[in-house]
């Protein structure tokens, strides 16, 4: 059995850290997930018993799993998810195709994954885990809800379509209204992808299909908030841990237009990129000189590091690129670093994509403290998508342009080269005759023919 990803979850209060990993074994692939201390072996055993749950109450939409020892283990699911789906028609600008899956989806949580409903009441349980919250009396709610259920965690099986959860670690027994699953979703679609998807519909349209009202938008911010603190150890301990990622932790009713911009570092072990996997730094209008960081100490066998310059188009001309090892460092050459920009000059770099990019391979058995990198913005806000590939078309036209005349040029070189070859040739050939008999004795002939005619 040979493990193949493994993402440790140190981040949280201890009675939560786990280990999710993945192995290859004789019988395919097994995902599995354990603790890493003893205090965490209880969040283990309910996600077992959560199963166990499900199954009791008739849904097949839970992906298997069962107890081996202190872990549980799940077969690996192929197939794709909502979210891949959602993220082509979003970069397809299908409109139609994005509402259709997520009406689908939302069919699919309501009616296939919230147990029997009843009306919200305010519990001890409740306030301890999502705050003392006024406002939601008599919202439909439900127990044993999975709040998890984001479009991520929903994996549509390669083979038969159908649905399968791929995480129910956090299902709570008191009621909670159903409609805080759906605030989640839509919140991390805007985590990470929010200037795309405002580009393609007005956030209202989104609220409308889910049903949230600017109240309740509030009251599930202030829930999601509070969840994070009880899952990181408490409100001190989730500020000190969101404090690295706070430029990614705006709530979408501030990331919705589209205005705030930012660089990003993510890492992987096998470009399963994830937001909670990365540094976000957020970028004021006159930042220009930029020197991005992220703290590696916590990652094991990184197989790529991604850089994002900024969440929209620009041109950027790239610096140094540091690995550290303490004080020790090693540079890292963009040149030799695979990206998706439309246009490369040296160090400068130019990306129409609404997510630029740079991939900086890793040796997983190499164990990093950090990275640095360095930038500048050449252009940046005013330079908007069409303008460039203006300039990208305008530049590869007199690059057609350049190559076609060079081509002819090589066409003609390689004519007078032939030339000069036909010229060497005959004059070889002259220094033969010219040396024979023959032509001493032609040109001997001549001559006297010459005098015999005066």
């Amino acid at each position: 059995m040979k493990k193949i990803y493994s993402k440790f979850t140190k981040e949280r209060a201890k009675n939560f850290q786990i280990e999710t990993a993945i192995y290859e074994t004789e019988e395919g692939k097994k995902v599995s997930k354990r603790p890493l201390n003893d205090e965490a072996k209880e969040h283990i055993e309910r996600m077992h018993q959560n199963y166990i749950y499900f199954r009791a109450h008739g849904s097949e939409y839970y992906a298997p799993c069962q107890k081996a020892g202190k872990e549980i283990l799940f077969s690996h699911i192929e197939g794709d998810t909502f979210y891949n789906r959602l993220l082509t028609a979003i970069r397809q600008e299908r409109i139609d195709q994005f509402f259709i899956l997520l009406q689908d989806y939302q069919d699919f949580v309501r009616n296939f994954c919230v147990q029997d409903t009843e009306e919200f009441q305010m519990t001890e349980e409740f306030r301890q885990v999502f705050g003392d919250q006024q406002g939601l009396e008599g919202k439909e709610a439900g127990r044993m809800l999975d709040i998890d259920l984001t479009l991520d965690n929903i994996i549509l099986e390669e083979k038969t379509g159908k649905p399968q959860i791929i995480d129910y670690e956090w299902v709570f027994a008191f009621p909670i209204p159903v409609d805080f699953i759906f605030y989640r979703t839509v919140l991390a679609m805007y985590v990470k992808h929010g200037q795309e998807l405002t580009q393609l519909v007005d956030p209202e349209n989104l609220y409308e299909l889910f049903h949230l009202n600017a109240e309740d938008r509030k009251i599930y911010q202030s829930m999601n908030e509070h969840f994070n603190a009880y899952v990181n150890g408490g409100e001190e301990a989730y500020e000190r841990i969101i404090k690295p990622y706070e430029k990614k932790t705006y709530e979408w009713e501030r990331l919705q237009g589209g205005s705030i911009q930012f660089t990003q570092i993510l890492v992987s072990k096998d470009m399963n990129f994830k937001e909670e996997d990365s540094m976000i730094l957020r970028l004021d209008e006159s930042d220009e000189e930029i020197k991005a960081v992220m703290d590696l100490t916590k990652y094991e066998h990184l197989g790529v590091i991604r850089f994002d310059p900024l969440n929209g188009p620009c041109e950027i001309e790239m610096g140094k690129i540091y690995l550290y090892v303490g004080e020790t460092k090693k540079e890292i050459f963009p040149k030799d670093l695979k990206n998706n920009a439309v246009l490369n000059r040296g160090s400068i770099y130019l990306f129409d994509d609404e997510d630029p990019m740079f991939l900086i391979p890793m040796d997983p058995e190499m164990k990093w403290d950090k990275i640095e990198v360095n930038f500048r913005f050449l252009l940046r806000d005013q330079l908007k998508k069409d303008q460039i590939q203006e300039m990208a078309r305008l530049v590869n036209d007199t690059e057609n342009k350049l190559a076609r005349k060079l081509v002819e040029l090589e066409s003609r070189c390689e004519q007078i080269g032939e030339l000069k070859k036909e010229i060497l040739k005959l004059q070889e050939r002259l220094k033969f005759i010219e040396s024979t008999k023959m032509y001493r004795w032609f040109i001997k002939k001549k001559v006297k023919k010459f005098f015999d005619l005066d």
